[in-house]
């Protein structure tokens, strides 16, 4: 059973992204095609922010894997998450509108990680043909404003999404995510960990094969949300927006904006006072008392 009925589903969008469900059967059933899928994905990351807030807010002790409920919560909320809430939540909404999808493991490339599925992402199957694959990708933090189709040969088309340009590569049975132009870390040469292809720079690889149920992800991401260890977002405060399309983003002590040009403007922090202010001006979804907490933390274990 789907973890959204069509009727939440359909409320999300409409009370929190504030889209009219298009809809071409008496018995209510939303048209699940490309188009409506592209403007979902648009507007969710214009309003639903990647962050770790939430996570470092809490005390150690208490961090656990989110479960369905706590995810679904976050979303309605209006909190967003790191990639296990964010694309596991666009499954959920996805299956309940009616399309085709299930859930994939990825890699981010990373200098060590044991655990090499490290991050959830979505695919869409039979969108526009039958057979067809789409991945969609809500939860990475970076600019990724449409569904990509994966029916490529070996590279894809370029995407030009905010500040960033990226493209996909098909090599030894894997396709991997790799940007150019926006990316900070063509700044400087790779490091030895690092995937680079010509003048693009890896991202993170998986295989479309490698799909499982929502519930077999839970045993891999204990780590990632429970040890110091585990992802950099433990560790790292943050949160990234587009509205409108456009970055907002606050990083440690800086915020990060796009301006017109589509390049990403750095106004520093000058001390925590100056960071609650700007979470609770441009993220007010956030209860004051929790940012409070999220900063404190963060400092400790800097």
């Amino acid at each position: 059973m789907a973890t959204l009925t069509r009727t939440r589903a359909v409320s999300f969008l409409q009370d929190i992204l504030g889209i009219s469900v298009p809809c071409d059967t008496p018995d209510g059933q939303p048209r699940c095609d490309l188009p409506f899928l592209n403007r979902i994905i648009r507007e969710f990351m214009g309003k639903l922010p990647f962050q770790s807030v939430t996570l470092i807010a809490e005390d150690l002790a208490r961090r656990h894997v989110p479960s369905k409920s706590e995810i679904v919560e976050a979303m309605f909320k209006q909190h967003g998450g790191v990639c296990h809430s964010l694309n596991s939540f666009m499954f959920f909404l996805l299956e309940g509108l009616g399309y085709d999808v299930t859930l994939g493991h990825a890699f981010v490339f990373v200098e060590e990680d044991e655990h090499r599925d490290n991050h959830i992402i979505v695919f869409v199957q039979s969108l526009v043909t039958e057979g067809d694959l789409f991945l969609v990708d809500v939860g990475f933090g970076e600019p990724s404003f449409e569904a990509v189709s994966l029916d490529f040969e070996t590279e894809s088309p370029l995407y030009k999404h905010s500040y960033l340009e990226y493209k996909f590569f098909k090599q030894d049975g894997k396709i991997i995510r790799a940007n150019g132009k926006g990316d900070i870390r063509l700044t400087r040469g790779p490091k030895p960990w690092e995937v680079c292809i010509g003048p693009w720079r890896g991202a993170y690889e998986f295989r479309t094969e490698n799909i499982r149920r929502f519930d077999e992800f839970q045993k891999f991401y204990g780590h990632q949300y429970t040890s110091l260890d585990g992802m950099l977002f433990q560790r790292s405060l943050r949160a990234v927006m587009y509205p409108n399309g456009k970055a907002l983003i606050i990083l440690h002590s800086n915020m990060l904006c796009e301006n017109e040009s589509g390049d990403l403007v750095k106004y520093p922090l000058a001390d925590d006072e100056t960071v609650l202010k700007a979470y609770l001006k441009h993220f007010p979804q956030f209860e004051e008392e929790m940012v409070k907490r999220a900063v404190v933390t963060w400092r400790k274990q800097m």
